[in-house]
């Protein structure tokens, strides 16, 4: 290879990346990832729907023959309630601004159930007894399901880092559905002619505080300052996490000196004078 040839190999490697660098990214989408295709939508009642556009863009939604206008806030969010629908479908959500268009086709409206807890929901078809034999019989297109992603954040998201499809049920699918889920959604489709659509968010052995927002558990009292750290690990994370460990430190103390589990969260100074209190006989 000449010198020539070789230089300009080099220079086509370093381009590549170069180039791609200077590409702008895409719009993010203007739905949010719960309006995708396949989804389906609560009946009855009025249908929310929401997303993200350009700052104070001017955001046309419809779905059906219901249309609504909209404008986004400053930061580009966006939410629009259309008129609530009987079962039925398939439709088409679509969300317009002068500048992008995004369309969910095979939107259906039904009833939709939130499949919420641990190992017990989050146990997947393929695990079950016979799995295999139910999937294989899977044929009703008429449930679908979402398996919301795992992941462990200190405060509430507005959108996915991943965005998780709508999945229909078929045989090659359902493995992966929730199986209390799908097996209740199939259960009820014998008697309820409707769409039914399941979104799983459940994690095996999450504790039930996971779960309440940070508010309500205020209201408790007993775990503000497990609160307070969290909210200081959203700030600072090594301050965060040296005050956690200044904290497991106290609890290990505590079980070593056998004090009451209720001082476990308490200071250094706390737990020596226990101890001191402890060998002089003034328990």
């Amino acid at each position: 290879m000449t010198v020539r040839a070789a230089l300009t190999l080099a220079l086509a490697l370093f381009a590549t990346p170069a180039a791609a660098q200077d590409t702008p990214a895409p719009p993010p989408p203007l739905l949010n990832a719960m309006f995708s295709d396949h989804a389906v939508l609560q009946r009855g009642q009025p249908v929310r729907v929401w997303g993200n556009a350009a700052p104070r863009a001017r955001v046309t939604v419809t779905l059906a023959s219901a249309r609504r206008v909209v404008r986004a806030d400053s930061a580009g969010a966006w939410s629009a309630t259309l008129p609530a629908m009987s079962a039925g479908g398939p439709y088409e959500l679509t969300a317009r601004t002068p500048g992008a268009s995004q369309t969910a086709s095979d939107v259906m409206v039904g009833d939709v159930y939130l499949c919420s807890g641990q190992s017990n929901i989050e146990f997947s078809v393929r695990g079950a007894l016979n799995g295999a034999f139910e999937a294989s019989r899977a044929n009703d297109t008429n449930i679908r399901h979402m398996r919301i992603e795992q992941r462990a954040i200190g405060e509430p998201q507005t959108n996915f880092a991943n965005a998780p499809p709508w999945q229909v049920a078929s045989p090659e699918t359902v493995p992966g559905f929730s199986a209390a889920c799908y097996f209740m959604a199939r259960e009820l489709r014998r008697t309820i002619d409707v769409p039914m659509g399941l979104v799983t968010s459940a994690w095996g052995g999450s504790n039930i505080r996971a779960w309440v927002s940070q508010p309500t558990l205020r209201t408790v009292g007993q775990w503000n300052q497990a609160l307070d750290m969290l909210a200081l690990h959203q700030r600072d994370p090594l301050a965060g996490e040296a005050a956690w460990g200044e904290m497991a430190e106290a609890v290990v103390r505590a079980q070593l000196l056998g004090v009451r589990p209720a001082l476990a969260s308490g200071s250094r100074r706390e737990l020596d004078r226990r101890r001191a209190e402890r060998h002089l006989g003034r328990r």
